[in-house]
């Protein structure tokens, strides 16, 4: 068996603190005041209450956009979302731009600074970006009271309408809805678990589901639930595979609706050196590494894939049931279906719950007729891992946690021992 080995890299002495850390954001940002917009404490003095931080988007020496949410228990209502945003931005045109599109969904939005670098803030229904379309989702709810879930600035939102048996939850992403649709229906017809879904609105933005089940695996990690989750994803995979070679290029006519999902190990190294610059050796090494190893095992033949799979895409129906359900869609596409199950794996170790990971890869050795043990230690399986943790090392950074720095290192190094770990099998 052949083992791949990192070259040794001279860690730093120690992981610096996060004021060290944020101090390098700030100075790449490069706005005036934009350090007020990364810190919960100075952020609701400057908005005059009580938020917390749940997202950013940096463009460094441009701007910075901040999804927050406020403290305490979550509100509804047709003007009150409990989620809003801000960014300062040294482009006077977005300013006005942001001004007027709030103006057009009869929203207004809140002037911090009104010279450059101008400082903005509103609700998520004056979203720069999103704002139409949540304003056709709210005129197809008919004003029902809405609450918002999950926020992601200019990207998408995930809302909920109704009580108890009636609750529905809604998914707003520009331009997207269609695509999702026909997702779910091929998940549909390889007779896979997930939620019906149907359009919501005149945009082709909103979709909208029952609520279904009773928690995520996150928050129940049921094994056999999990277990059930791995035969399901090795189900879809063999019935979506395509002929060697299919599908490689966006224009070809055999290719399902989703696309060929990239496969880019740079992007998320360039962006960990940017914004964790202690680690950017470490990252630039796993970059070449990757993108040598999942070259070297490849298979050519591609499947449909989750995209973004781990625990808290997977509803369980019941305490302590074993059926469940995928959700969370969006992200799904062609690929190897090794991806799928490193992506898992690498969240299970992200998220401490290690004791998912055999029952799931023991549901998918099973339903597809494979060795459980190459599933665990072969070298495709640990480089889709290493490719899975390296892809998601920011989200900490991104979210603004608490010891972000801690995280993105312990990041890079999963992917490391993921690497260090690959065998052939």
């Amino acid at each position: 068996m052949m083992t791949y080995e990192l070259p040794q890299v001279a860690p730093p002495p120690h992981v610096p603190p996060q004021e060290q850390a944020d101090a390098h954001i700030v100075e790449l940002i490069g706005l005036d005041g934009a350090e007020a917009l990364l810190d919960s404490h100075r952020l609701s003095a400057l908005l005059g209450r009580e938020v917390l931080i749940t997202h950013l988007r940096i463009k460094p020496r441009h701007s910075l956009v901040v999804a927050f949410r406020e403290a305490g228990p979550r509100r509804t209502g047709a003007s009150c979302s409990g989620y809003g945003w801000i960014t300062i931005t040294d482009d006077a045109d977005k300013f006005t731009k942001a001004l007027q599109r709030a103006s057009k969904v009869g929203e207004t939005l809140t002037v911090l600074r009104d010279e450059s670098p101008w400082i903005i803030s509103g609700s998520v229904w004056a979203d720069p970006v999103l704002a139409k379309d949540v304003a056709d989702m709210r005129s197809a709810l008919g004003g029902r009271p809405v609450e918002v879930l999950r926020y992601n600035p200019r990207r998408r939102l995930v809302a909920a309408v109704g009580e108890g048996e009636t609750r529905k939850v809604i998914r707003v992403v520009p331009g997207a809805g269609e695509r999702l649709l026909s997702i779910q229906e091929q998940w549909r017809s390889a007779e896979v678990p997930v939620t019906r879904a149907r359009p919501l609105g005149q945009r082709g933005s909103a979709t909208i589901v029952p609520l279904w089940g009773y928690g995520d695996l996150v928050h129940h990690p049921h094994a056999p639930a999990a277990e059930t989750a791995g035969a399901a994803l090795a189900q879809l995979h063999a019935r979506t595979t395509l002929p060697c070679g299919a599908g490689t290029e966006p224009a070809d006519s055999a290719q399902p609706p989703g696309g060929v999902l990239p496969v880019d190990p740079q992007t998320p190294a360039h962006a960990v050196a940017l914004y964790a610059p202690w680690l950017e050796r470490r990252s630039a090494r796993l970059s070449e590494l990757l993108t040598e190893r999942l070259t070297e095992v490849g298979t050519g033949s591609i499947v449909r894939l989750h995209g973004d799979l781990s625990p808290d895409q997977v509803i369980l129906a019941a305490e302590g049931s074993h059926k469940i359900r995928f959700i969370d869609l969006e992200r799904s596409g062609m690929g190897e279906a090794l991806r799928d199950l490193g992506s898992w794996v690498a969240a299970c170790r992200r998220m401490d719950l290690p004791h998912l990971v055999d029952p799931f890869l023991e549901g998918y050795a099973r339903a597809s007729g494979q060795c459980v043990s190459a599933l665990r230690r072969s070298a495709a399986s640990r480089s889709w891992e290493a490719y899975a943790h390296l892809s998601a090392s920011l989200d900490s950074f991104r979210h603004r946690e608490r010891d972000w720095p801690q995280a993105v290192t312990r990041a890079i190094e999963l992917a490391e021992e993921a690497l260090s770990d690959a065998r052939e099998p």
